[in-house]
């Protein structure tokens, strides 16, 4: 990005649209895992005020304890990591439910807490300390895996299977009623590793299951019911795709090479900020495509085995500029308007709140940016249209957010940004 679209504060630096510096992006990354160190910190306090179960308290003081110790790109690792921010987000609403005096809240706190260690089993040595040997975890069923930061899963073959990670030797073995499920050797636990040397002991009750990652990129094709923050987003015709993982890959590929032909600057947003897929089906060769703060490096997107790359690209550009504003709002406020429905801007017929329409205006203004520098490398005519179209209305909201916003310094200094890129 242009040094004139600079804002003053370093984190912010890469927000108002893609391209920005790897340092000003990894400055933005690191200070989202502090605040969801600091949150988590909280979160524990929360369930000792609350008399929930000793072990779900200490899971989750175990978690912060290796997380400020670990070194800064571990933690960072550790937070980028789709299925953490997953458990994360689940554990604040069921602790919100045991505020609120939600029948069975606290028994779901402890099932909850309990999927921590299996989620961190290569680190499980310094999570565990200060606890026993043996540590007890949930093993989820059916659909529900048990992901290990690896490029493999265990998975129970027989619906939520209660467990024990034991330390034995250098690896841990997972026990249920005293019977070893299967054994993962040290070599296994490390970033890397495919599953190949665990022992399987009892293969009725537990499987070994690999995760899907698309290219060298690292993006993880994720199963769709293990997602459900995402459904809410979904269009009563959108479906689950059925392309399998190759087909996806191809397609995320195809795309992202696309972006590389024409702005690679904007794939270092690509790398910071989508880290896994929810593959979705449209019909009538519709693209839709979603995302939310509670699940962010996440990305729904209509995959299609045919069609234009630049149609994915947009909407892989546009769902990751809006992570990125959501970490930034994490950070600090932009705006100071209320929550009152009373816009109407450009792309949706329904009134929206102001940060509705900064939320649209940013993530626009990097697909309008894509079809610009689409036709900075070859005259096309349907790249011109789609640039034309895209201008036209990010320049309409940024009026209308010029005449209406009330910014933070925060805010103004991106939307300042905004309209430099904006040209």
């Amino acid at each position: 990005m242009n040094a004139a679209y600079f804002v003053s504060d370093p984190v912010l630096d890469c927000v108002p649209a893609p391209g920005g510096t790897e340092e000003s992006i990894d400055a933005l990354l690191r200070a989202f895992a502090l605040q969801w160190i600091l949150k988590l910190d909280r979160l524990g306090s929360r369930l000792a005020r609350r008399g929930a179960a000793p072990a779900a308290v200490a899971r989750v003081r175990g978690l912060v304890s290796w997380l400020v110790s670990a070194p800064a790109a571990g933690a960072r690792g550790v937070a980028e990591e789709p299925i953490f921010m997953a458990w994360a987000t689940r554990l604040e609403r069921l602790i919100d439910d045991l505020e609120a005096e939600v029948r069975g809240s606290a028994g779901a706190i402890e099932r909850h807490a309990d999927h921590l260690p299996l989620l961190f089993l290569r680190s499980l040595e310094k999570i565990g300390e200060g606890s026993s040997e043996e540590i007890a975890c949930a093993l989820p069923g059916g659909r529900g895996v048990a992901p290990l930061g690896l490029d493999w899963q265990l998975q129970s073959r027989r619906g939520d299977l209660a467990a024990v990670l034991r330390r034995a030797g250098g690896g841990v073995e997972i026990l249920h009623a005293g019977e070893v499920l299967c054994a993962v050797p040290e070599g296994e636990l490390r970033p890397g590793a495919r599953g190949g040397a665990v022992t399987v002991v009892d293969p009725d009750r537990v499987a070994v299951v690999p995760r899907f990652f698309a290219r060298e990129r690292r993006i993880e094709i994720l199963p769709i019911d293990g997602y459900p923050e995402l459904g809410e987003r979904r269009l009563p015709e959108e479906r689950p795709s059925t392309l399998p993982p190759s087909d996806v890959e191809d397609a995320l590929g195809r795309s992202l090479d696309a972006i590389a032909a024409v702005w690679p600057d904007a794939l270092r947003d690509v790398d910071a900020f989508f880290r896994g897929v929810l593959p979705m089906w449209m019909p009538d060769e519709r693209w839709n495509s979603a995302s939310t703060g509670e699940l962010p490096f996440v990305l729904q997107l209509t995959v299609r085995e045919t069609g234009w790359p630049l149609l994915l690209a947009e909407s892989i550009l546009h769902e990751a500029s809006h992570v990125k504003l959501d970490m930034a709002r994490l950070m600090t406020p932009l705006l100071n308007n209320g929550d009152e429905k009373i816009y109407r801007h450009p792309w949706r017929p329904d009134l929206r709140p102001m940060s509705g329409v900064l939320l649209g205006a940013h993530a626009f203004l990097a697909v309008m940016k894509l079809y610009e520098h689409a036709l900075e490398k070859a005259a096309d005519e349907r790249v011109e249209r789609e640039y034309r179209l895209r201008r036209g209305e990010v320049g309409v909201a940024l009026k209308m957010l010029n005449d209406h916003a009330r910014f933070t310094p925060a805010g103004q200094a991106i939307y300042d940004a905004m309209v430099e890129v904006y040209g």
